[in-house]
């Protein structure tokens, strides 16, 4: 496509008509953006205009709504990661995989469960170097078998979000099986950045992207020692070098099978509790097929979009 004319409130497009095959999606198509407003009835009967939305801001208070009315619902695998990685430094083993069980994924409930799902592996599944469910369910069914510490930590200092919404629910678990917690906020990753470098925590809760085809550049970033989002052991340089062998390594095939092994390690070895995916949402009115869209890598894919019949 190609942008013919901008709109006060976003593109019209037009297919190329030089393509070496010929497009299936529709011949034109009118992108717009909502803009801000705290009215969720007035967004909602916007979106009802539209054949096609994507949602990923919290817009809107309901998605209900807008299924009731016959639109469905699709994820076009693009999302974050939201977990908690634990301080291997601070806090010994049995500590942290009795932390992993304390805050397992499914333990929690959300409000937009429509675009918030259980993550039971730090990257979005289904793809390379990524661990299989039957994998995750195994490493899972073990950490539910972790008993009591024989020596608990008597206090976690812990560093989250100013925004996190299952805060109170993450103290409550941590409170109610005897920690002493002393919770501290950020409101963005440069304040992160300074209390990582000035303080030291026993548990940090961040996110970020983990759904790439590739996943390097996301790991590159993870584990970034100016502003580092998993606490890799300074001890213990194990995942250091498995990271460090992923970013160098150039055979693909050699490269996903480390971001696979640095998954397992970062969950079995107990450095990381997965939380959930906060992933983007389409929805579509009926008539409109998105399934040529890929199930294994990001895509949004207007050209594979299909208009069925009547």
């Amino acid at each position: 496509y190609f942008i013919k004319e901008r709109t006060a409130t976003g593109f019209n497009l037009q297919a190329n008509p030089h393509t070496a095959t010929k497009i299936e999606g529709p011949e034109s198509v009118s992108l717009n953006y909502l803009p801000k407003s705290d009215n969720p009835k007035a967004d909602t009967e916007k979106f009802l205009k539209a054949d096609f939305d994507l949602i990923w801001s919290p817009r809107l208070a309901d998605i209900d709504p807008l299924v009731s009315k016959g639109y469905d619902t699709h994820h076009p695998r693009l999302g974050f990661t939201f977990f908690a990685s634990l301080n291997s430094d601070t806090v010994d083993q049995q500590n942290r995989s009795y932390i992993q069980k304390l805050l397992n994924p499914n333990s929690f409930t959300y409000k937009d469960s429509w675009r918030k799902k259980p993550a039971f592996q730090l990257y979005l599944p289904n793809g390379p170097g990524r661990i299989s469910d039957k994998e995750a369910e195994k490493i899972w069914t073990d950490i539910a078998k972790t008993p009591d510490p024989k020596v608990k930590k008597k206090q976690l200092t812990i560093l989250l979000p100013s925004a996190f919404e299952l805060t109170d629910a993450v103290n409550e678990k941590l409170t109610s099986a005897g920690y002493q917690t002393v919770l501290k906020k950020y409101r963005d990753f440069t304040e992160y950045a300074n209390e990582i470098r000035t303080n030291t925590y026993d548990i940090v809760f961040a996110n970020n992207d983990f759904s790439s085809i590739d996943l390097r550049g996301n790991i590159a970033v993870t584990f970034n020692p100016e502003r580092p989002l998993i606490l890799a052991s300074k001890k213990n340089p194990q995942i250091s070098n498995i990271v460090n062998g992923i970013v160098k390594e150039t055979n693909y095939e050699n490269r996903n099978s480390r971001i696979k092994e640095l998954g397992k390690s970062l969950i079995s070895d107990a450095y990381i509790i997965p939380i959930y995916y906060h992933e983007v949402l389409v929805l579509t009115k009926p008539g409109f097929d998105l399934s040529a869209w890929s199930q294994i890598v990001p895509e949004i894919g207007i050209w594979k979009v299909k208009k069925l019949k009547n």
